[in-house]
């Protein structure tokens, strides 16, 4: 699920990838984040530029219909960031 995905990517503190879906939703695979965060590494990391093209300063939120996203500014606490 997506969720494994965004834990993969989190865990591993990328904060940039582009990432293609080529079904109907991301396969459940083992029900972890390993198979995922085990294919990220494989695929090859590389730290982009000295600093983020942009911060969020304030929570940004947008709604059309049912849908939602959320940008929250960086926690503090979360593991330096390695750009894919």
């Amino acid at each position: 699920t997506v969720e494994h995905v965004l834990s993969a990517l989190w865990g591993m503190g990328i904060t940039d990838a582009h990432l293609r879906l080529t079904g109907p939703e991301v396969p459940m695979l083992d029900g972890s984040a390993l198979p995922f965060a085990s294919a990220l590494a494989s695929a090859g990391l590389r730290t982009l530029g000295q600093g983020p093209a942009a911060v969020v300063r304030e929570p940004i939120h947008i709604s059309v219909g049912p849908a939602r996203i959320d940008a929250l500014p960086p926690d503090p606490g979360a593991p330096p960031a390695l750009r894919l």
